[in-house]
């Protein structure tokens, strides 16, 4: 997260779930292993034999850049063979379309990062029901139905809770943290909606 937005503590978290820590409902449910050797006997022990690990990595955009290059060079700390292939976006969103495999222009991970309330519930967090690379969890696809049909908080609660825990046991996405970036504007503009991205409706000379 540092290598994201910097040393300011009040602009990232670290978060450990599969939506958006700090929303109503939402339970980190593991915490990051800091034990390098605890994670690469982790590695071995989940059957890793060596295979090639393609991750790409969107150069134009330096925030989705630097979560790529320190997520490659752990997973080679941990032995992994990790292929890191700069590229632009467009060619990366072209690139994440192919289910080959990696010897064939095919890949394994990207960095990528989306608005907070994209990711706040089942009904409309796309991450655990695998938008890219024909990624499938049938128990999630029926967890979410349930969550969408659910009458109760109780029962939504526990319906996401389920999901997250299937979501950590297979793995659809690797949530790092949340941040949030600085904005600046002219003193005589009124209107401004604080926002992930800019929106300019109402906005106005004071």
């Amino acid at each position: 997260m540092q290598a994201i937005v910097g040393d300011d503590p009040k602009l990232y978290r670290v978060c450990q779930a599969m939506f958006g820590c700090g929303l109503p409902g939402v339970l980190e449910m593991t915490s990051p292993v800091k034990d390098l050797e605890t994670a690469k006997k982790a590695v071995k022990d989940a059957g890793y034999k060596g295979e090639k690990v393609v991750m790409l990595d969107s150069t134009d955009y330096s925030f989705i850049s630097s979560g790529a290059k320190i997520a490659a060079d752990l997973m080679t700390k941990l032995g992994m063979n990790v292929e890191l292939q700069p590229m632009d976006f467009p060619t990366l969103l072209q690139r994440r379309a192919s289910k080959e495999p990696v010897e064939r222009g095919g890949w394994s991970m990207f960095s990528t990062v989306n608005d907070l309330l994209s990711l706040q519930n089942p009904g409309i967090n796309f991450y655990v029901r695998g938008w890219v690379g024909g990624y499938s969890n049938e128990e999630i696809n029926k967890l979410t139905e349930q969550w969408l049909a659910a009458a109760n908080p109780s029962e939504l609660q526990k319906i996401s809770e389920q999901i997250q825990k299937v979501s950590f046991d297979d793995v659809p996405f690797i949530p790092l943290g949340q941040w949030q970036s600085r904005s600046a504007y002219r003193k005589n503009l009124t209107g401004v909606v604080a926002a992930s991205t800019p929106v300019f409706w109402g906005v106005k000379r004071a």
